[in-house]
């Protein structure tokens, strides 16, 4: 005879055991559940730096350039797209690249990105590497665009008018840009690290004048020795005026505008004796003495649409602006 009270103990027990057992399955599905959850949150994680550059400015060039074919213009505004995202491979008409070259080369600050341009074999378009890895070129193309930015908010872009914007960048760059000790570093590096020599301080200066519309030429001036000092060109009511900002921080830290909306006659006397573009031409005579008395300033300001110039002796100049 079977003991009933024994058979339920048994029946109870294994029926507690089959109860943990499932328990258990619960339990470790729940851990293993989070344990992928936590892997797949890595995961992510490690994607959150962005693989595509926001890059919001405007594709420009030396303005010397302007009688270029439109499909150079086309052809350069595609290869600009292809750094920026850092693209392989761009397919542009292969028999526009020198042109196209020139202008990355003499327009293009994120030019200092790429390590090398190369013309496919089959002529379908152009091979571009470079010298950093994704998450590195994208960073510099952010903090490029977003240093532009910056800088052109400083100088009012959007509220000054354009010969106010133009003083503005000239004195922004003048006075917050040092004399770096690398005779070559290039616009994008001066813009990034704050320092340049006089052929990168034009650059930049000229890039945010393009940047606002407004015509502007790079210029290599020599002196009697033939050494060589980067300047800029700017267009303000259709004459033209040179610009030295490297020289303005050297003399006086940027306060003053001794060297802006310069002459022929001006440069001479500061020991330029000849000067070119960026693709060898000649410019024309500069000789309108609108910014005559900023040879003489001591201070400045600009008001009611006027740049108010202190010369020698107190005397102030006022020039209208547009």
């Amino acid at each position: 005879c079977f003991d009933c009270n024994y058979v339920r103990y048994i029946i109870t027990a294994v029926g507690k055991a089959d109860f943990m057992k499932k328990i258990l399955s619960v339990v470790l599905a729940i851990s293993l559940a989070a344990t992928l959850f936590c892997a797949c949150s890595k995961s992510n994680s490690s994607n959150d730096t962005p693989q595509t550059a926001d890059f919001s400015l405007k594709y420009t060039y030396d303005t010397v350039y302007y009688d270029y074919d439109s499909s150079i213009f086309h052809a350069y505004e595609e290869v600009c797209k292809a750094v920026i995202n850092r693209d392989s491979d761009v397919r542009v008409n292969t028999g526009y690249f020198n042109k196209v070259q020139q202008l990355l080369y003499t327009s293009f600050p994120l030019n200092a990105l790429v390590q090398k341009y190369s013309v496919k074999d089959d002529d379908s378009g152009i091979s571009i590497s470079y010298n950093y890895e994704q998450a590195e070129h994208v960073e510099k193309v952010n903090l490029f665009n977003k240093k532009i930015l910056e800088i052109e908010k400083a100088c009012n872009i959007s509220t000054a008018s354009k010969e106010e914007y133009v003083i503005n960048v000239y004195h922004y760059i003048s006075s917050h840009i040092k004399q770096s000790k690398n005779v070559a570093i290039n616009s994008f590096d001066t813009v990034l690290k704050g320092e340049g020599s006089s052929f990168s301080y034009a650059n930049v200066f000229e890039y945010l004048l393009l940047q606002n519309d407004i015509d502007a030429y790079h210029i290599i001036g020599a002196d009697a020795s033939d050494v060589s000092w980067g300047l800029s060109a700017a267009a303000l009511d259709n004459k033209v005026y040179y610009f030295d900002p490297m020289t303005e921080f050297l003399n006086n830290g940027g306060k003053s505008l001794y060297y802006f909306g310069m002459t022929d006659a001006d440069l001479k006397s500061e020991g330029i004796k000849s000067v070119k573009f960026s693709n060898n031409g000649v410019p024309s005579p500069v000789n309108d003495k609108r910014f005559a008395a900023c040879r003489k300033c001591e201070k400045w300001e600009i008001k009611n649409r006027c740049l108010l110039v202190t010369v020698n002796g107190g005397k102030i100049v006022k020039i209208a602006l547009k």
